[in-house]
């Protein structure tokens, strides 16, 4: 790893973490010293983690204060640190050549996306005690992803990723595992901070340990104007959009901001096509006709016709150009029919093969 001398801190945590806009942060401390702090002397402090890539430092030190502090991440909040910290050592490890990496991210990028799902669908079921540890975890993963090794210096290969996650998960659930816990205010001198900063109010409750858990509880403001329309539709966009993302090379912010402009209908048929993805993939392989036709009516246990079998293997082809349209507002409805003929085509393909369904977004699926 890349090693953390000369580097200073207070800029790296003031004008590149922060531009992912990860707000809660501000919840953890008084101010950005509080962090630097720790950072400046990470290798001193805590000698057990293996780490010297000051990006890495960075992150581990959050997770370390977030469980420190007995701070809870609510489940999109989890998920953007995750998927945002990946970005992050993607645009400063690989884009910008701060480390020579041998790297091709599309090999990781499927276990970054069931990871991703997995919190979505899981996390909130969670004990508290687990939840205050698996920022934690993510970072291993970052770390396994970007060098090979967790943060105690275990070598992982990429073939273990997924089943390292899956153990270690499963041994926090269990309690046979925990990150260690660290009194960071005798370490470094910091006086003790039990609230947090002005404005943010923190409530308290108590794990099975009698430790103490930090909520932060969102202002009546905040939740007023969300109905449930629009956190279900936050929902579906929070579950796909690393997929999309994935599918049309373009950056998960950019698409989150795309998809938050569609009205249900268009998001449901998006997650569909990311629900039935490694379908659309197999079958984008069969060349031959009869080979497709073979594997579709094997699927749908029913028969198709000749112009049904080519219309579909036409619309999975051009599944790319299809959302890239939907992104970007591009099939526009003709004036007279109030449809786009082109979109139209492509949805009547896909559905013609079960990739998307009539369903209404309170009803999707769960597996994506």
């Amino acid at each position: 790893m890349t090693n953390n001398s000369n580097i200073d801190f207070n800029f790296l945590f003031k004008e590149n973490f922060r531009e992912l806009g990860i707000n809660w942060v501000d919840d953890l401390a008084q101010n950005d010293d509080y962090f630097v702090t720790f950072m400046n002397d990470f290798q001193n402090l805590f000698p057990d983690i293996k780490v010297t890539d000051p990006y890495m430092i960075l992150l581990k030190t959050i997770t370390i204060i977030i469980q420190n502090d007995r701070f809870i991440l609510r489940k999109n909040d989890v998920y953007d640190f995750f998927i945002m910290s990946y970005k992050f050592l993607i645009d400063h490890l690989i884009k910008k050549r701060v480390n020579s990496i041998p790297f091709t991210l599309s090999t990781y990028d499927n276990v970054v996306f069931e990871i991703c799902n997995d919190l979505l669908h899981n996390y909130d079921n969670l004990p508290d005690n687990v939840k205050i540890q698996f920022p934690n975890l993510l970072v291993d993963i970052l770390s396994i992803i970007f060098f090979k090794t967790d943060l105690t210096g275990k070598r992982i290969s990429l073939f273990q990723l997924k089943a390292y996650y899956n153990s270690k998960k499963s041994l926090l659930i269990s309690h046979k595992y925990s990150y260690p816990d660290r009194d960071l205010n005798s370490l470094s001198h910091i006086p003790g901070k039990h609230i947090g900063p002005s404005g943010h109010l923190l409530g308290k409750i108590d794990d099975p340990s009698g430790s103490k858990i930090n909520y932060v509880v969102a202002k009546e403001s905040t939740r007023r104007h969300s109905t449930y329309t629009q956190e279900d539709n936050m929902s579906m966009i929070q579950e796909m959009v690393y997929k999309i993302a994935e599918i049309v090379h373009r950056d998960p912010i950019q698409v989150k901001a795309s998809l938050s402009t569609l009205p249900p209908k268009e998001l449901q048929k998006l997650y569909d096509i990311c629900n039935n993805y490694n379908k659309i993939l197999r079958y984008g392989k069969l060349t031959g006709l009869k080979d497709f036709r073979l594997e579709i009516e094997s699927e749908l246990g029913r028969s198709l016709s000749d112009k049904q079998i080519r219309h579909s293997q036409i619309s999975i082809k051009k599944v790319q150009f299809y959302i890239e349209n939907i992104l970007d507002g591009k099939f526009e409805p003709h004036l007279t029919h109030g449809i786009n003929h082109v979109k139209h085509n492509f949805e009547y393909g896909y559905r013609l093969v079960g990739l998307i369904s009539n369903s209404k977004s309170k009803n999707r699926k769960n597996d994506l």
